[in-house]
């Protein structure tokens, strides 16, 4: 400290001496430069009094006044210059003093000279004394400049100031030696200084990279005092919590729960603040409102600080919360198609079992029907029972349809044309209360579709439609239009292709507001077209709860006597055979809209001028006696009824119960039979394995495949089997029995002509 002192007293005398020799050398040049002006301006009055008694004519002495005052002026501003003195010389002050007294002299007596005279008379013939007044001017000037410029290069001040310098120097030298011989001494000390500096430096770099870690932490950290105020907010909660990073310092010093919303305040106050306070900790996951009202998930932990500080931690999951979110909804999805499968799997089975029943009960009551013509009461009820038959077939083949084993053969059709059929058979089933309205914008638009799928469709949609409005007034709006993909608004995401007619469809719902649901079922296909069909009605519209059940076999809000519960899951299968996209959009007493969407291919209207069926032409001469068919059915009441049907159209019929037995037979006499009519799915050997095996040795030998289920899976059987010349779907009706073997053997007659 001491050193400290001397150096700043040695540093500040320094300075006082610099300042002195440079306030010395501004005197010395401003005094020489007063001084030649003084020098100047006598030699300018000399030169104008020569050239005044030079003169051919006589002049005003004027001019010379002028010149003699100018000199004046000069001597009196040398006179604040009290130079010589400073150099502490008695001998250069005395010589000074001298030439002043002398000049201030010469120029009183020029004065007084030209104020004697005022004619100018005697100054020019008697000028001696004007002009020897002037030379000792001129001589005093020269005797006091040289006197200041000898006093300025002789020892005198400037020494005394090179002296003290000198002082200076050896003395900052003496306190550096001594500064030195004490950090010698005291090195010990100073090394301790040091060590304790470093250490503290890399305290504050250590602290500072903590700091900045914080700051550029991805996790949102907050640090609140004893007082609940907050004292420090990193980069990423200003992020997260949607506040301005430039403005962060605004909520330091204040309440902490400043930086959150009025809803997000509350709930710390009432569920998080308790657990802190009794515990000193809490974590757990929080629905975060930000400044632009935004919602985000995050994972928030508090924990107490030894000060009483509290130190907060908050974790922006909203992406890793959608992501869970979707995997959810993808694991609800795939549960529920599997679900649908399972459900699928067993309609189908069901159906076929009854298809066998309904099979042999149909075909009996037929006979009964012809038998009892002259009992026309017992005939009725007959009839009564196979009306009863036919609707149970009905029912079975929508189970089918919802299995996606049933009649699934696709060809091009007119949409517009097969709905129209459908609203034309639906306006006599409507109430007088309910205003049908259908509105058409497009004609003429083929799909690659199953006419009668569609129109299965259409009625159950108008079905429900129309019970959902109950006794009520109301509308149904029937609408086609078409669309392209990228235009549909609840398009959701697009795929590069179709939806596998196989596969069960997925769906995901969406709540919009309350009451209000959104159904999507399937995807699009990027950059394809689209024919809409809408069925929308003013009924009662249904709840979520309700939209989550509506695809489920036998689920219905109906009377026992008035719903199946299979409408909607006939609708969900046909949906899928034809690799459509559903939306159904319903608000709670404001009625229901279904918009589905089926593909539109590109070559349709080219298959369909091609594909054009060949006419067959029967020989109405062909005698039924002539023809003998083999039937190959496992169910005996089944096996007797269509046995009992060929016998009474007029067929010769030998009938077996396994496929096995039929091949023996066939092999012992293959000639003996003109047509094999064979059920399917049979144990042991199934229809197309027979067919399969005698189309080995005898290839002429027409089959006729009868099943349970309906042509989906027979029709890629005929494709492949030339054996198997049709197809008959369980039930089969005594017309269509005879229609089916009646095109097979004129198909047969034809190609052997």
């Amino acid at each position: 400290m001491i050193i400290l002192i001397f150096g700043v007293c040695a540093l500040y005398s320094f300075l006082l001496l610099a300042q002195a020799r440079e306030n010395l050398n501004v005197m010395h040049n401003n005094y020489s430069r007063d001084i030649m002006s003084l020098q100047d301006n006598v030699g300018v009055l000399e030169q104008a009094y020569i050239e005044f008694i030079e003169g051919t004519e006589q002049q005003n002495i004027s001019g010379v006044q002028t010149y003699l005052d100018a000199v004046h002026d000069s001597f009196v501003a040398i006179q604040k210059y009290n130079y010589v003195s400073l150099e502490k010389n008695t001998e250069r002050q005395g010589q000074y003093k001298v030439f002043q007294d002398e000049i201030s002299q010469s120029i009183k007596g020029i004065s007084e000279i030209l104020a004697a005279d005022q004619d100018n008379i005697n100054l020019k013939t008697e000028n001696t004394s004007l002009y020897t007044e002037i030379k000792g001017l001129e001589k005093a000037v020269h005797g006091l400049q040289r006197v200041v410029l000898t006093s300025f290069k002789k020892k005198g001040f400037s020494e005394d100031i090179e002296r003290k310098e000198k002082w200076l120097y050896w003395s900052v030298i003496a306190m550096g030696l001594s500064g030195f011989i004490l950090i010698v001494l005291n090195s010990e000390k100073l090394g301790e200084l040091k060590r304790v500096n470093s250490e503290r430096i890399h305290a504050m770099e250590t602290l500072k990279n903590r700091l900045s870690a914080l700051d550029m932490a991805q996790d949102g950290i907050l640090i609140i005092d004893k007082e609940d105020n907050l004292s420090y907010i990193n980069k990423s909660l200003c992020r997260i919590n949607g506040i301005d990073i430039e403005k962060r310092s605004q909520f330091i010093g204040k309440s902490w729960l400043d930086i959150f919303s009025n809803s997000d305040r509350e709930i710390i106050e009432e569920e998080i603040l308790p657990a802190l306070i009794e515990e000193g900790h809490w974590k757990g996951p929080f629905s975060l409102y930000r400044s632009d009202n935004s919602v985000i998930y995050a994972d928030i932990s508090f924990t107490e600080l030894p000060d009483g500080g509290v130190i907060g931690t908050i974790q922006d999951v909203s992406d890793q919360q959608k992501a869970e979110d979707e995997k959810k909804v993808l694991e609800e999805q795939f549960y529920q198609a599997q679900k649908m499968e399972a459900i699928g799997r067993l309609a189908g089975g069901i159906a076929h079992d009854f298809n066998n029943i309904l099979a042999a009960m149909n075909g009996y009551t037929e006979f009964l029907i012809e038998d009892l013509e002259n009992m026309p009461e017992q005939q009725a009820f007959a009839r009564n029972i196979l009306q009863a038959g036919l609707q149970a077939r009905n029912l079975v083949d929508q189970m089918l349809a919802f299995s996606r084993r049933g009649d699934s053969t696709l060809e091009p059709l007119d949409i517009v044309e097969s709905v129209s059929e459908a609203v034309s058979m639906l306006r006599a089933t409507l109430s007088k209360t309910i205003e049908l309205r259908d509105n058409f914008q497009i004609s003429d638009v083929w799909i690659t579709g199953n006419a009668t799928q569609i129109s299965q469709l259409v009625m159950n949609l108008c079905v429900n439609a129309r019970d959902a409005m109950e006794d009520e007034h109301g509308y149904l709006d029937i609408e086609i239009k078409q669309q392209k993909a990228e235009e549909i608004e609840d398009s959701g995401t697009l795929q590069e292709e179709l939806s596998n007619p196989k596969d069960t469809p997925t769906y995901r719902i969406i709540d919009l507001e309350a009451g209000h649901s959104k159904l999507i079922l399937g995807h699009l296909a990027k950059h394809k077209s689209y024919v809409k069909l809408s069925v929308r009605d003013t009924g009662s519209g249904m709840s979520r709860v309700i939209m989550e059940r509506i695809f489920e076999p036998f689920f219905t809000t109906k009377a026992v006597d008035k719903g199946t519960g299979l409408g909607l899951a006939t609708v969900l299968g046909i949906v899928a055979i034809h690799q459509g996209f559903m939306v159904i959009d319903s608000i709670l007493g404001q009625g229901t809209c279904f918009n589905l969407y089926f593909p539109l291919p590109d070559d349709v209207g080219k298959r369909k001028a091609s594909e054009k069926e060949s006419v067959i032409k029967i020989d109405p001469s062909t005698k039924n006696k002539s023809v003998h068919i083999l039937l190959v059915e496992d169910q005996e009441n089944v096996r007797g009824a269509i046995e009992e049907v060929l016998r009474r159209i007029g067929y010769d019929v030998s009938s077996v119960n396994s496929g096995l037995e039929g091949l023996d037979i066939i092999r012992e006499n293959p000639t003996r039979y003109d047509l094999i009519l064979t059920d399917h799915n049979m144990p042991k050997m199934t229809g197309l394995e027979l067919a399969q095996q005698v189309h080995l040795d005898f290839p002429d030998l027409p089959f006729i495949l009868l099943s349970g289920y309906s042509e989906d899976k027979l029709t890629e059987i005929i494709n492949g089997h030339p054996a198997i010349k049709a197809t008959l779907h369980k039930p089969v009706s005594r017309e269509g029995l005879k229609d089916c073997i009646q095109r097979v053997l004129g198909k047969r007659t034809h190609l052997a002509a």
